[in-house]
């Protein structure tokens, strides 16, 4: 089913961490989209400057426009 114990039984702490894990996953992997790197680098965005889920409130937003102006393939992070 839909149902992951081990996920959605996490004590506060460890789904932090987990969170935040995933994090740093995502912003390693928009580093090689063209747009992210622009986007951040004009807000002052250091990715190793994330240091902490609430650093999250330094990253910008993503505007729907944005996505409109990169498709399909303009925000492609992976092979």
């Amino acid at each position: 089913m839909f149902w992951d114990r081990k996920i959605e039984t996490l004590k506060p702490k460890e789904l932090q961490e987990l969170q935040f894990k995933r994090l740093k996953k995502t912003l390693g992997l928009v580093q090689n989209v063209d747009f992210y790197r622009k986007l951040l680098s004009d807000a002052g965005v250091k990715i190793s400057a994330i240091k902490t889920l609430d650093d999250i409130q330094k990253i910008p937003f993503t505007k729907k426009q944005d996505l409109r102006d990169g498709y399909p393939f303009g925000f492609l992070a992976v092979p």
